[in-house]
């Protein structure tokens, strides 16, 4: 990653999203013990399980304005991921 370049530049995200997606399509009941906030603030980050219509069409900018509103979104997004392939067996490399 470059010095200067921010976190939510970040090309994990991508794979990240993708698992997810992946993960609510195939194998719902792992996200059944979240709680509501825990999900929708995943949903929020990740943008997993959106219809078209909810998928901004700069995923780029919408993350830089999600962060810069609240940087706290990132880190605990991420908690609330590696909690998720905790429960379904997954290591990520």
């Amino acid at each position: 990653m470059e010095k200067n370049r921010p976190d939510y530049f970040d090309e994990r995200y991508n794979g990240q999203s993708n698992l997810l997606d992946g993960l609510y399509e195939f194998h719902p009941e792992y996200f059944n013990e979240l709680q509501p906030e825990e999900f929708r603030l995943l949903q929020t980050y990740y943008l997993f399980a959106a219809s078209e219509d909810e998928i901004p069409d700069n995923i780029f900018e919408y993350r830089i304005k999600l962060l810069r509103k609240d940087p706290s979104l990132q880190p605990k997004a991420k908690n609330i991921y590696d909690k998720l392939l905790k429960r379904a067996g997954i290591e990520e490399s």
